[in-house]
């Protein structure tokens, strides 16, 4: 089995769990090295990530994990995603909605620096804020963007 595979297995696993926790995935990596099953998964509330959260989503969820046969002696690590983390799927821009974000896109070597103000999946576009100014970039277009401190893009 891929490590793709059994990370969307474990994303599939534990996501209802999270959820109900008050925290959104942002993302399962699952990796095996040495006959260890290591699984990182970073999770995202709009008013933080602590550490006794950490904690407390590894300790309620690495029972579920070791129910699946696929898995064996798993070593499981639950983080934040950071303050500058790169967002690497566009369905992020929902979850880090009214998160500061550089954004460099088409052929501008200048970056978009703002608020994620809304993510439009159906129309696959993302609106970023500056002041009063609404800027609609289509994710095609992005050759990268991450996470920027808000205080930051508001100077």
């Amino acid at each position: 089995m891929g490590n793709q595979f059994l990370s969307e297995l474990v994303n599939r696993e534990i996501k209802e769990i999270v959820t109900k926790m008050g925290f959104e995935i942002v993302e399962a990596k699952t990796g095996r090295t040495s006959g260890m099953t290591k699984i990182i998964i970073i999770i995202y509330n709009n008013n933080g990530v602590s550490l006794h959260d950490c904690e407390k989503v590894s300790r309620i969820v690495l029972p579920r994990l070791e129910m699946i046969d696929m898995l064996d002696n798993i070593s499981i690590e639950v983080s934040s995603p950071g303050t500058d983390r790169v967002i690497k799927r566009k369905d992020e821009y929902g979850i880090f909605k009214g998160r500061g974000v550089i954004i460099y896109y088409g052929n501008s070597d200048v970056p978009v620096k703002g608020i994620i103000d809304n993510f439009l999946a159906d129309k696959n576009i993302v609106q970023i804020k500056k002041g009063k100014d609404l800027t609609d970039i289509n994710i095609d277009t992005i050759r990268k963007a991450k996470l920027y401190d808000y205080q930051e893009v508001e100077k």
